[in-house]
Order: C-alpha cells, then sequence, then structure tokens
C-alpha cells in the first residue's frame, strides 16, 4: 500500500450525495460523486513524478447513526470505483476498485455536516520498483465539510 502523499500535496475536494433514508432512521444509503484533487510533490521519494493529479471516484455507501437527537454523529463505510488521473510526463489514467470508511457530525441547524473518511483505491498508482507496472493502492483522507439542500 502506498499514501499518495508520497506522490502529491493535499488539495481540494468537493462531493455530490443522493440519500436515501428516513431523517430519524438508524440506518441510509447514500451514493456520492467526488472529485479531489492533488498537487504536485516536486522532489519526493516516488520513483516516478506523477505530476498533479485528480481522483474521481462513485461510490455506494451506508450510513448508521450513531448518536444524538438534534446533531446526529454517523459512520459511513462503502465501496464504488476511483479514477486517478495523473498529468505527469510519461503517467497514465488508471482506475480501481476501493473501500472507504469515516466519521461525520451532521448539523441540523444549519442543515450542514462535516465528514472525516479514509478512502483506498486499490491497484492505482505505480510500483516503485518498477514504474511501468501499476500495482500499489492510493490512499486518502479528505475532510469535508458541506451544506444539504
Amino acid at each position: 500500500m502506498d499514501n499518495l502523499k508520497l506522490h502529491h500535496t493535499s488539495g481540494l475536494n468537493g462531493t455530490g450525495s443522493l440519500a436515501i433514508g428516513a431523517v430519524d432512521s438508524p440506518v441510509g444509503i447514500r451514493f456520492d460523486l467526488m472529485y479531489n484533487a492533488f498537487g504536485d510533490r516536486v522532489g519526493g521519494a516516488a520513483i516516478t513524478d506523477q505530476g498533479k493529479a485528480r481522483i474521481l471516484a462513485l461510490t455506494g455507501n451506508v450510513v448508521f447513526n450513531i448518536y444524538g437527537q438534534g446533531a446526529r454523529l454517523y459512520t459511513i463505510v462503502g465501496a464504488g470505483g476511483y479514477a486517478y488521473q495523473p498529468d505527469g510526463a510519461g503517467t497514465e489514467d488508471e482506475s480501481g476498485f476501493g473501500l472507504n470508511a469515516g466519521f461525520g457530525l451532521w448539523i441540523p441547524r444549519v442543515n450542514s455536516f462535516i465528514e472525516a473518511r479514509f478512502h483506498n483505491a486499490y491497484r492505482v498508482l505505480p510500483n516503485q520498483t518498477d514504474a511501468t507496472k501499476r500495482g500499489h493502492s492510493g490512499q486518502f483522507f479528505p475532510i469535508t465539510f458541506g451544506l444539504l439542500f
């Protein structure tokens, strides 16, 4: 496994979600379309310079409400497809399966949430001993503040 920090600096992320489930239900389903941008880590320990990159992801998730009447703490777990798109010289786009899990807090007064999730996209980063081969997983940990409409 490989952390994206080896190849990139942190960047912005955005998520569009479609949630299914009653407000007071202990379990719900959520589909997320995510865009994550990463900067170039010049002089990093990576075998090849991946340049800047984007990860686009479409995930299906199960949301479990843990605690709370007003503000609610929840956990989220899911799986989906991740497309890694570097722009460095000689790099290639890769797609792979991935898993994610995290925690969030829904804040009803402002109809918003804050969420932290760990994502593991399998086999999207180059092999560190042979840059012509893929094979390493890429992990990233976005923290998202969102507004609900």
